[in-house]
């Protein structure tokens, strides 16, 4: 989680943009995890 965290700070330049993108990959990446447990 922290290095989303520091993207988005890095990038507030773009703030709108790069929050939506990171909040997709931290959906995307709960959703990865979810699936890593379910399987085992």
């Amino acid at each position: 989680m922290k290095q989303y965290y520091v993207y988005i700070l890095a990038s507030q330049h773009n703030g709108k943009l790069y929050i939506e993108e990171t909040s997709n990959i931290i959906k995307n990446g709960m959703i990865y995890m979810k699936k890593l447990f379910y399987n085992f």
